[in-house]
């Protein structure tokens, strides 16, 4: 039996938003599909941000491969209907084919010819909890993820702050996901006891200067 598995198409268009745009390291470029009898995993990231989704499945096979962004972002959009989509290969190296699209429609692609990054490695650590600074950008691309998986609507998500380390990344609802960010570098690290200048203060609630007319 030919290797087949299948994701929802939900799934694929929440992860892609975590994956690279336009990077020299092209296999960034697309999400990592892997999977098993049993399993589907969905992974992406751009170096700087890594999400990782997994769902139980009925799959036929193992095995792995980088699906491009351009051939996710292709897939028709529906507000209402989420296809389950099954990966059938087809005849040929790294030839693919979608099916389950609406109207029957099917998707054949070439996956991307790279190596995916380690990412058991990267998500394998412990938070110990110190605050960093994260690029809030990231963090609404996250939120996104979030919705496009079925979270809640309560626009949060949880950060397990790890200090000069990636933090933990988990979304309500979605017990399925994890994820992980980097913090960003920033004038203020290593900076203890700060506060607002007390002058600062003062000079806000001081009389402001009248008006003076220049010859």
């Amino acid at each position: 039996m030919q290797n087949q598995f299948t994701v929802k198409q939900s799934t694929l268009k929440a992860l892609v938003l975590l994956a690279a745009k336009k990077d020299i390291r092209y296999y960034l470029c697309g999400v990592n599909l892997e999977f098993s009898p049993s399993i589907t995993r969905v992974v992406a990231t751009d170096g700087h941000k890594l999400g990782l989704h997994q769902a139980g499945a009925q799959n036929a096979g193992h095995g792995a491969l980088i699906i491009p962004a351009d051939v996710i972002n292709a897939l028709p959009k529906s507000v209402s209907y989420d296809p389950e989509l099954t990966f059938m290969k087809c005849e040929g190296p790294g030839a693919w084919e979608i099916v389950g699209l609406p109207n029957n429609g099917r998707i054949v692609f070439q996956e991307i010819d790279g190596r995916f990054p380690d990412y058991q490695r990267i998500c394998s650590f412990k938070t110990d909890g110190l605050p960093g600074n994260y690029n809030p950008e990231y963090l609404m691309q996250f939120l996104k993820v979030q919705h496009l998986l079925g979270g809640s609507k309560k626009c949060t998500i949880n950060l397990y702050q790890n200090g000069k380390s990636g933090a933990l990344v988990t979304l309500a609802g979605v017990p399925e996901f994890y994820g992980v960010i980097m913090p960003m570098r920033t004038d203020a690290e290593g900076v203890t006891g700060a506060a607002v200048d007390a002058a600062f203060l003062t000079d806000l609630k001081a009389p402001a200067p009248a008006l003076q007319a220049v010859a």
